[in-house]
């Protein structure tokens, strides 16, 4: 498999948004698009040198950690880890997220933060997590209120996953708690004449400055809720929440782009950790995903290591206009289900209904428009995934 992830699914995603035509939401584009790094790991690499391959497979080879063990093994000395996807919609990311969650528990975390529903709806997730009986419809309207085509499996099997481990605990044990961190969208505040070519529109409906706010927001929300209580969680996300150390520039200015792993690194310092989630992407011809693979033995489909002391950690990339080390630009990596096709995750259309469109519109997560029907919605979201399977062949 050969291909830039972000690449892929930025075109889908602009497609999607030009075929519903609805007034705002190229840029809401971008929300599911904020965490991409742009490409396979060793696809940005400024002077790929085989000698480094070499030892970054002898490195993994030495001290080999699933990628389950490692990012379990970074609480050890880290309270916060952020785990960034780089590809939205890849189904392989969140059922290794789904499987990390008894171990988190195993290992005395008990919450992960989850950008994939809104602050808002916390009251919500809460009751979901922990009710005797799992309520999948409710599942999926929390992540359609997080973004109104949000109607992936997956996803949503993340919170059973959650339910299932409290389903499972003795009287008593503390539950298990998915935290919801982002900032919701609400698009009362558009301007009815504001049309889609309008790229401002997100952070408008957001209320202001869409990076700011969002990443402020978790921000917040880990803090009170994780961090004032002298507890830990894992936080996933996009990958470009997970950066601790390099700011990316903010559309193309020197204004630098805020993370919530390094607004909560000004707080904990090193005490915070942020990981990228990498797959087979690339293929062996790729440097990274060759060495990668190269240090696996034939019963191992993963691993996680640090990039500092790395072989490659002092190795530079390129981001946009920047050339950055590899160790500064993630604080470790994990590369997991690396001998499956990826896929994209399964989109369940039945859940984008008449009744949903009209409360999306009276509660702001869609704008009301009479363009905008069940019909179009999930006649666009189907074509979007449809094109994301095909480029991912």
């Amino acid at each position: 498999m050969r291909v830039a992830r972000s690449g892929i699914i930025r075109s889908c995603l602009l497609k999607f948004v030009n075929r519903l035509k609805i007034p705002g939401l190229v840029m809401a584009a971008s929300l599911t698009l904020a965490g991409q790094s742009g490409a396979p790991l060793g696809s940005l690499l400024l002077s790929p040198d085989p000698a480094r391959m070499n030892d970054l497979t002898a490195h993994l080879k030495s001290r080999h950690q699933s990628g389950e063990d490692y990012v379990i093994g970074l609480f050890k000395t880290h309270d916060v880890v952020f785990l960034g996807e780089g590809c939205h919609h890849c189904k392989a990311n969140e059922l290794f997220v789904q499987r990390l969650i008894p171990l988190l528990y195993k290992a005395g975390i008990r919450a992960m933060g989850y950008e994939m529903s809104c602050a808002d709806d916390q009251a919500a997730v809460d009751a979901l997590v922990n009710a005797p009986t799992y309520d999948e419809k409710a599942a999926f309207r929390i992540l359609q209120q997080w973004w109104f085509n949000w109607a992936y499996q997956e996803y949503a099997d993340v919170f059973r996953a959650a339910w299932q481990l409290n389903r499972s605990l003795p009287k008593g044990a503390p539950p298990f708690r998915i935290l919801a961190i982002d900032a919701k969208a609400d698009y009362h505040r558009l301007d009815p004449t504001m049309g889609p070519e309008n790229r401002e529109a997100r952070s408008i409906a957001i209320g202001g400055d869409i990076d700011k706010i969002r990443n402020t927001r978790m921000a917040e929300v880990l803090t009170r809720e994780v961090l004032n209580k002298g507890q830990k969680a894992l936080m996933f996300n996009g990958n470009g929440h997970a950066q601790r150390i390099y700011r990316r520039a903010k559309n193309n200015t020197s204004e630098r782009r805020t993370s919530v792993a390094y607004l909560i690194s000004q707080q904990i310092g090193e005490r915070a950790f942020g990981v990228s989630m990498e797959g087979p992407m690339g293929g062996t011809d790729d440097p990274v995903v060759g060495a990668v693979m190269a240090s696996l033995t034939p019963d191992q489909d993963s691993v996680g290591f640090s990039t500092r002391n790395s072989p490659i950690g002092t190795m530079k990339v390129k981001a946009a206009a920047d050339q950055v080390k590899i160790e500064d630009l993630y604080d470790g990596y994990v590369f997991h289900s690396m001998r499956m096709h990826w896929e994209p995750s399964t989109f369940r259309p039945e859940y984008i209904t008449d009744e949903w469109v009209k409360a999306a519109k009276r509660d702001g997560t869609l704008p009301d428009r009479p363009s905008i029907t069940a019909t179009t919605v999930k006649d666009a979201a189907v074509k979007l995934h449809n094109d994301l399977e095909q480029q991912l062949k």
